[in-house]
């Protein structure tokens, strides 16, 4: 049987983007928004060695400009938009608790996973981050 996480974290700010790339790439399959795969190489290539503020600023502002254009175009939270708020959250400055409401929304709306399914994959991606010995 797995062990099923309470919570996640708590991530120093580059295990917490590392943690959000991983979210980010499990439902990027939801949206075919091209800035967003952009945005992701961009977060990416931000992290280094040595790791680069202004990849960092132009990776957020272009999930952002994407997220924003998607979130009007329909007043719910979608699916897609709550896939582009995923990245947006790993390209902030701050560990966001965001980003775990928006990749859970998105995983129970297009897969129907419950929470425990959910919590699991969310597990598995923070033992992957910390064992990788990411610092921040």
């Amino acid at each position: 049987m797995r062990r099923v996480p309470q919570r996640v974290g708590p991530f120093l700010l580059l295990q917490f983007r590392q943690f959000g790339i991983l979210c980010y790439r499990r439902v990027s399959y939801l949206t075919r928004d091209r800035r967003l795969a952009k945005a992701l190489k961009t977060l990416e290539a931000s992290l280094g060695p040595p790791m680069n503020e202004r990849l960092l600023r132009d990776a957020f502002n272009a999930a952002n400009s994407a997220y924003l254009e998607i979130s009007q175009r329909d007043n719910r939270m979608t699916i897609e938009a709550a896939v582009a708020c995923t990245l947006v959250c790993a390209c902030e400055g701050h560990v966001n608790s965001s980003l775990l409401g928006n990749f859970e929304s998105a995983l129970s709306q297009a897969e129907a996973l419950n929470l425990d399914q959910i919590r699991t994959i969310e597990y598995e991606f923070s033992d992957l981050v910390r064992n990788q010995g990411g610092g921040g």
